[in-house]
């Protein structure tokens, strides 16, 4: 079974963000469900100051195949681009230049400034270490710049309107981590103790 994100929350702590008010609430038409829906947790989103960091696990290979497909789509739905922060988190396979994991398409340049390259963390499998890594990152440099905290990897596909819903229904007083815990695949189900690696 393929696990796909973790989510830690951290919404006893809204801190004051930057938002883009350049960009608008996604459309549909007038008057249908997804027009309503959408429309009113847009804006119960943009009163909480809801910000998203989303760090993707990726290794220089997952960046070179998979960066330009993230940045086309996904991450440049208007809600990714006003309520969230993409970040494609690689480790130490980027050393010594990451410049040699861009892609050679037309996104090169954007995927260059989401990257974030942490040299201290290891790429490979299992990912125990390096989504452990990410997080003492986030927790120790990045608590005090996002509302909530997203860990997904290179292979997902992330639906930020469907997370705001999500998070609008969340208590803001109330720490909140989301995901799964699991032991990896193959022969790692018997020998690693669990953590929590996504939703499944």
């Amino acid at each position: 079974m393929r696990l796909r994100c973790a989510l830690i929350c951290l919404t006893s702590i809204l801190l004051p963000v930057v938002l883009r008010a350049d960009v608008a609430p996604p459309t549909h038409p007038r008057g249908s469900i997804h027009f309503a829906r959408d429309g009113a947790a847009w804006h119960v989103a943009q009163r909480t100051r809801l910000h998203v960091l989303i760090m993707v696990n990726c290794d220089c290979q997952a960046i070179a195949a998979l960066g330009s497909a993230i940045v086309r789509t996904w991450a440049s739905a208007p809600a990714a681009r006003r309520f969230a922060t993409v970040k494609l988190v690689v480790g130490n396979t980027a050393e010594p230049d990451v410049k040699q994991c861009l892609p050679s398409t037309d996104e090169r340049e954007r995927v260059n400034r989401m990257i974030l390259h942490l040299p201290q963390c290891p790429d490979g499998y299992p990912p125990v270490q390096k989504v452990l890594c990410m997080w003492e990152f986030a927790r120790t440099a990045l608590v005090a710049k996002y509302s909530h905290y997203m860990k997904v990897d290179a292979d997902s596909y992330v639906n930020v309107m469907e997370l705001i819903h999500l998070l609008n229904r969340a208590d803001p007083k109330e720490a909140l981590f989301l995901g799964r815990a699991a032991k990896g695949r193959g022969q790692d189900n018997s020998q690693r103790t669990p953590y929590c690696m996504g939703f499944g």
